[in-house]
């Protein structure tokens, strides 16, 4: 067997994914902000633009793992991605600086999401694949979650409070510089690569067994189906919560506290989680053989998502009957930071469901598929904005255009807990499907399906 460099290469990776996780969400993070700054859209329709533009950045990962299953292969993909994702900052940088609307919206909505649906198919292969059959592979997916999270909590902290406080175009071209950064690091490091083979060249070497396509995609499509209805709940925090958040008491010992700093408690419990499930209760639970399977995993998270959308539906109440007692058309004087249990059940959710599906279809996925499998996990977060864009335009009686003061957030919540629970239930049934034929059954790495 083929030695592989594992964590001395895929180190690289991760410092990759931080510069990514940095760049997108140091622009996104206040996207409703932007949308409504700068391209004069209204408080529920940059909600609703918002979550389109999720859909759009779900969609693309499927031309980055075509491209690299059968064209260019991870490395080039990734590097193409980023060139593009570079541009597309460079651009939104200008438009927002001269509040050219007609440039940023192609931005956001095509050139944005292209280039880091490029990305996104691809970068977690690429570093799984520097493991091989390595047993280190088997935390690859939860560390790579974890260097996500690293950069988007600078994102939230640094460009976010630029963009709010001193100058947007200046928040948006803070991203750029560390992208391009983190690319040219990449692109120094090739021969440190293991470099997986497209499909034609390994049609060339017959080195990939025949693989039944249908066999794989009928065990991993319906695990991705259910996700969906956690990344309903899981785009809130851009959406619904940044509006919440915005007509709250941001006060902090006279200190104004950004929407967008509050998204950083979503990265810091999900860093956590992943340090002690990796650290201390995956090793134990293995080593007494009662690992929980991936499925079993992914229903937990729907758990927590459900408590977080009913944390989320208490503190609306909190605030509604504060805003009645005092001025509707003034922010609630009920604390912000009462939102922070909402995001900790969220991102308990998020270690739960995303790691632990991307581990799950890495596993099964033989090599010619394995970016196009992540592609379409990915696309079901596409699938999950539109759902969730749609849900905030026939729920405009809940969801006003301005003031939320005149809403009803709190009950569009308890719809949302009680599809997390419906898609926890959705994943307990799949636990009663037949198993796979020997060729597919490869123990995930968390444990069995």
């Amino acid at each position: 067997m083929e030695a592989t460099p594992g964590w001395s290469s895929a180190a690289y990776v991760l410092i990759l994914q931080s510069c990514l996780g940095f760049s997108y969400y140091g622009v996104t993070a206040n996207m409703v902000l932007m949308l409504e700054s700068y391209a004069e859209a209204s408080e529920s329709g940059s909600e609703s633009l918002t979550n389109y533009f999720g859909a759009v950045v779900g969609l693309t990962p499927l031309l980055g793992g075509f491209l690299s299953d059968k064209v260019l292969g991870c490395f080039n993909t990734i590097l193409s991605g980023g060139l593009v994702f570079a541009l597309s900052l460079v651009c939104t940088t200008i438009a927002v600086h001269y509040h050219l609307k007609a440039v940023l919206m192609p931005t956001i909505f095509i050139l944005m999401p292209l280039g880091y649906g490029l990305l996104t198919a691809n970068v977690n292969v690429f570093g799984a694949h520097q493991f091989g059959e390595n047993e280190d592979k088997t935390s690859w997916f939860s560390w790579f979650y974890f260097s996500i999270n690293i950069g988007s909590i600078l994102a939230f902290l640094i460009p976010g409070y630029v963009q709010q406080n001193v100058s947007f175009s200046l928040g948006v071209a803070i991203p750029c510089a560390i992208l391009l950064c983190g690319l040219g690091l990449f692109a120094a490091c090739k021969s440190k690569f293991v470099h997986p083979k497209t499909t034609a060249e390994e049609c060339d070497t017959r080195t990939e067994p025949v693989v039944d396509t249908w066999k794989v995609w009928r065990k991993v499509l319906p695990a991705m189906m259910w996700t969906v209805l956690f990344s309903i709940c899981y785009c809130q925090m851009c959406t619904t919560w940044y509006v919440q958040g915005l007509w709250m008491n941001r006060s902090l010992f006279g200190f104004d506290v950004p929407v967008s700093y509050m998204m950083c408690i979503d990265p810091l419990f999900v860093m956590l989680a992943i340090a002690v499930l990796e650290q201390y209760v995956y090793p134990h639970l293995r080593s007494l053989d009662l690992m929980p399977s991936s499925l079993t995993r992914m229903a937990l998270g729907m758990a927590f998502s459900a408590m977080g959308m009913m944390s989320a539906f208490y503190v609306e109440r909190l605030r509604l009957h504060s805003v009645f007692m005092a001025d509707p058309t003034k922010p609630s004087p009920v604390s912000i930071f009462l939102q922070v249990p909402q995001f900790m059940f969220v991102a308990f959710a998020e270690v739960f469901v995303y790691t632990t599906i991307q581990d799950y279809a890495f596993t099964v996925a033989p090599n010619s598929m394995k970016s196009t499998i992540n592609a379409v996990n990915l696309f079901a977060g596409s699938i999950a904005n539109v759902l969730a864009g749609l849900m905030t335009t026939m729920c405009s009686a809940w969801i006003p255009p301005t003031n939320p003061n005149m809403g009803h957030y709190d009950s569009f919540y308890v719809l949302l807990a009680g599809l997390s629970l419906v898609g926890g239930m959705g994943f307990l049934s799949l636990r009663e499907t037949p198993k796979p034929m020997a060729s597919l059954a490869v123990k995930g790495s968390y444990g069995s399906a």
